[in-house]
């Protein structure tokens, strides 16, 4: 009797012991028929607190497990059911109607008891609330294809691309002590061609579709090479500079070719990745430029032509003042001292000679010495006008 009593007692401890760890628990447990409407035979407590129940409910009422999986659901349930005494195991993810008229996400683990000569007596299985996950993902879906249509829609050409082995080739040359990563592309620069290969064009825009004159995405994803231009390997390698430094982003004008063949002059914009865990894909934005440089460069012209035209009216404007400078010489030396000999005489006569001039005669000197002043103003101002 004693040793009875001691397993018993023992028995007793491991059951309470049971229903603790069953009961603390966040999974419901339970076990289940292997047929018919798989009905609940035994339940944890808890169930309760997942959905609402009572562990009764489930078991007095054989239907109500398959009652309460979402209609939608339902179906899909019972048709995968096979899986389970195929592989003996299965794991389903459906929804449940919460006691308050909700519906939570459950998962449900199940795993086969097999009898003597391996006959399934029993399903055991436990249920865990994945309601929380399951808006989780709903909303990384919703994120997803939100950026996805903003992507599409956008009015820029935008480039997704995998940049996971350049990332790695890129740190197997840190690895091997590369230490001035410019002065190394710089002398290798079939290492800046071959990193072009690294890269791979994960998805495009509709907008890269009509720039580059592609008729269809899978002309463009892939290799990078189908769209690079050689003349844009300088721009490149300063992009593998800032993807090494790990800058947040890489701004710089380039050039391109569509798939026609036909230049684009375009503005690189690269989003690099901070995270290491988001590193393998980049996100890079493509401007055309093309009539921009094309006006700019037509700006250039003009004003080439413009400094040109400038350059030949200063030549004519100067050759116009040596003429201007060799007119005031003739002005002021072949002009001026004859004039200067006529007023000396005309002051000598008028010194010497005055008693001998009558009236009319003194009137003719003096017109004569007004006439040589007046002359003489008028090839001064010449003269100040020359040197203006």
């Amino acid at each position: 009797i004693t040793e009875r009593k001691r397993a018993e007692e023992a028995l007793q401890t491991t059951n309470e012991r049971l229903k603790y760890l069953l009961s603390s628990t966040s999974a419901a447990i339970y076990t289940s028929r292997t047929s018919g409407d798989y009905g609940a035979t035994s339940i944890t407590e808890n169930v309760k607190q997942l959905v609402g129940y009572e562990p009764r409910e489930f078991i007095e009422d054989a239907g109500f497990w398959l009652d309460h999986v979402h209609p939608e659901d339902r179906q899909r349930l019972l048709d995968e059911l096979s899986r389970l005494f195929e592989q003996g195991s299965h794991m389903y993810e459906y929804r449940f109607l919460h006691k308050d008229g909700t519906y939570k996400w459950i998962r449900d683990d199940m795993k086969l008891i097999g009898g003597e000569g391996g006959n399934p007596i029993e399903i055991i299985g436990y249920w865990i609330d994945i309601t929380e996950r399951k808006r989780a993902e709903a909303a990384l879906r919703e994120s997803e294809e939100r950026y996805r249509r903003m992507f599409q829609a956008a009015s820029v050409s935008l480039w997704e691309e995998d940049v996971s082995e350049l990332k790695v080739a890129l740190e197997s040359l840190i690895q091997q002590g590369v230490t001035d990563l410019r002065t190394y592309l710089d002398e290798h620069p079939e290492f800046v061609r071959q990193a072009i290969h690294k890269i791979t064009v994960l998805d495009v825009n509709e907008m890269t579709l009509q720039l580059y004159k592609a008729r269809t995405k899978e002309e463009l994803l892939g290799a990078l090479d189908k769209t690079l231009a050689p003349e844009a390997l300088p721009v490149f390698k300063e992009q593998l500079l800032a993807i090494a430094e790990q800058q947040p982003y890489f701004e710089k004008e380039s050039c391109a070719y569509t798939l026609q063949g036909e230049k684009l002059n375009i503005f690189v914009s690269v989003t690099i990745p901070q995270s290491p865990a988001k590193f393998g894909t980049m996100l890079i934005s493509v401007m055309d430029i093309t009539e921009r440089k094309r006006a700019e460069e037509e700006i250039h012209k003009l004003n080439r032509e413009l400094e040109q035209r400038v350059r030949e009216r200063t030549a004519r404007l100067e050759a116009v003042n040596k003429e201007l400078e060799s007119f005031a010489y003739v002005v002021s030396h072949d002009l001026k001292a004859p004039l200067r000999g006529i007023s000396h005489i005309a002051h000598w006569l008028v010194e010497d000679y005055a008693a001998a001039f009558d009236d009319k005669g003194k009137e003719m000197i003096d017109l004569l010495i007004g006439r040589v002043k007046r002359l003489d103003n008028m090839i001064d101002g010449i003269l100040r006008y020359s040197r203006v």
